[in-house]
């Protein structure tokens, strides 16, 4: 199925009887609305299906289902509404079928707030006010107290959940010290650590980055000051990306000096 595919199956009882179904939910995660998103979800149907016959010779109930937490509101059309201009005669030959539609722009912060699973809670809080700077510095504080009393005991989600938090703000330093005074002390070494662990990855990108880019320059531009191109490009971009004179010296294999005169004849 590489591309097509069911992202969770649940056995349950139809309510009022007996008998017991599969049903695959099928999730569409959009950012921003898709007009035809109905001709993306048939295809996925469609190859659903084919693949239960061909596995087993038996088809299991396949339920679209879309998440949407994109900026624009978007009212989602059935296929049948939008092809252009198809007279009403001829809407009943369009391969309709229901499809649960979630817009986490119509569900209030007290609405999310309900939900028993603080793992789920602190994603959608996280992907709702993610358009909102100001207001998610105040509640990711809120989310990392009540995770640090909960039930919850996996720092993993809690690295990955403040990983994703700063690239939605782009933590400065003066803000990481606020949320720093402001969370429960057993957080505060997890965070620390996870933040600094995240500037170190922007710095090797950047080192990486930098040699790429010095690559196909020095190759175009040969020799500068009597150091190779991409040399001085490493110098100059790890020094913007805040690495420091001597672990660029280190790198490229250049005295102090002469990567302070690079910087300085920038």
């Amino acid at each position: 199925m590489s591309e097509i595919f069911s992202d969770a199956v649940f056995k349950c009882k139809i309510k009022d009887c007996d008998k017991e179904i599969f049903i695959s939910i099928l999730v569409e995660h959009k950012s921003y609305p898709d007009k035809y998103i109905s001709v993306q979800l048939l295809n996925y149907l469609s190859g659903a299906y084919v693949s239960q016959l061909k596995e087993t010779g038996n088809l299991e109930l396949v339920v679209p289902f879309i998440y949407y937490h994109g900026k624009e509101n978007w009212t989602y059309k059935p296929l049948s509404e939008v092809i252009d201009n198809l007279p009403d005669i001829l809407k009943g030959y369009a391969p309709n079928f229901n499809t649960v539609f979630v817009d986490l722009n119509t569900m209030t912060e007290n609405e999310l707030e309900s939900i028993d699973n603080i793992i789920l809670l602190s994603a959608l809080l996280m992907q709702k006010l993610s358009f909102n700077k100001k207001r998610l510095l105040l509640k990711i504080i809120d989310i990392i107290t009540i995770m640090e009393y909960s039930d919850v005991d996996d720092r993993n989600f809690l690295r990955n959940l403040f990983v994703y938090f700063n690239e939605l703000v782009d933590l400065n330093i003066e803000e990481l010290k606020k949320i720093i005074n402001s969370i429960p002390q057993k957080s505060k070494q997890e965070i620390m650590t996870t933040y600094q662990l995240i500037k170190e990855e922007g710095r090797k990108e950047g080192i990486k980055e930098g040699i790429k880019e010095g690559i196909k320059e020095g190759i175009k531009e040969g020799r500068k000051e009597g150091v190779e191109k991409k040399t001085v490009d490493v110098v100059l971009r790890g020094w913007e990306n805040g690495i420091s004179i001597d672990m660029l010296a280190n790198i490229t294999g250049l005295s102090v000096e002469k990567v302070k005169m690079i910087i300085e004849n920038r």
